[in-house]
């Protein structure tokens, strides 16, 4: 299919055009978009392991410490005292929380503007189409055939 190298440039430039866009709404807050999924899946799983958040990013441990670091810093996450010692958890402080909201409500506005000139079935199909592609990479990083 000739089609295929034209998808990945336009799906690989489009995700940089839109983590920059992204970065540009967190700048204010001396946040990233690599700092954000960190902030994003805290506040999702209300309190989460360094490790799980490695696994959930596909990214190495010393690369989520660094960022962990970066945020406790900021005061947007703090440590959760568990019964396990060797377990260390995270959620988010009320700064955090407060950092959260704005940030979500910004990304969301500049989002809605990327997309206001679509038709709603056209962004629902696209979607679709995004989502299986991302299922059948995921199928594929896994080694399950298909």
């Amino acid at each position: 299919m000739t089609i295929s190298p034209k998808i990945r440039t336009v799906l690989l430039r489009s995700a940089r055009l839109m983590s920059e866009m992204i970065n540009e709404v967190l700048e204010a807050y001396q946040l990233n978009y690599s700092l954000w999924q960190v902030i994003y899946l805290i506040h999702e799983h209300q309190c989460i392991t360094s490790i799980d958040l490695s696994k959930i990013l596909k990214v190495s441990k010393p690369s989520i410490a660094k960022r962990i670091q970066v945020l406790l810093q900021l005061n947007i996450v703090e440590p959760v005292e568990s019964l396990d010692k060797r377990e260390k958890k995270l959620q988010l402080t009320a700064h955090g929380y407060n950092v959260f909201n704005d940030c979500s409500k910004m990304i969301d506005v500049a989002e809605q503007d990327l997309l206001s000139n679509f038709q709603i079935k056209d962004l629902q199909q696209t979607f679709e189409t995004l989502e299986q592609i991302l299922q059948k990479l995921e199928t594929n990083k896994r080694g399950e055939s298909t």
